[in-house]
């Protein structure tokens, strides 16, 4: 599917966040793979989602339900896009959560740390992807990744 440059400048420039990001995530989702290096994605892209598929889990069931359904294993990279972000706040929850060895202790104080932040989580996200535009769709825009 080709996704023309004007609708992809609109989104970018959304003052609705959560719509911005939503519709752009979901135009890559298809492309998203388990098991596959930044998930087959462009590094932005593939640090929202990681972002996407953390706070959802957190906020959906604490950090208890993201350890279940995700494992430790994408919290260094998901801390690490959580920082690149500008969200330092919940990188270090999520990096003191890990370090505390996903105990139920550890996740319990990671909920109450992480619902205590303010964090627009969908304006960082869109700011993200609009200083890194000409990195996220390129193959619905008809181009190849270099």
């Amino acid at each position: 599917m080709q996704i023309g440059e004007a609708f992809i400048e609109r989104l970018l420039a959304s003052e609705d966040a959560v719509e911005a990001v939503a519709t752009l995530s979901g135009f890559w989702a298809h492309r998203a793979r388990q098991g596959v290096a930044q998930m087959g994605l462009a590094k932005p892209e593939w640090e929202v989602q990681l972002i996407l598929i953390y706070t959802g889990e957190v906020w959906n069931g604490g950090h208890a339900q993201y350890r279940m359904n995700r494992g430790p294993d994408l919290a260094q990279a998901t801390s690490a896009a959580l920082a690149a972000v500008g969200l330092e706040g919940l990188s270090a929850v999520l990096r003191e959560v890990s370090d505390a060895a996903w105990s139920e202790a550890g996740c319990a104080q990671a909920d109450r740390a992480f619902n205590a932040l303010d964090s627009d989580v969908d304006t960082a996200l869109l700011e993200h992807l609009c200083r890194n535009a000409d990195e996220i769709l390129l193959p619905e825009r008809g181009q190849d990744r270099a």
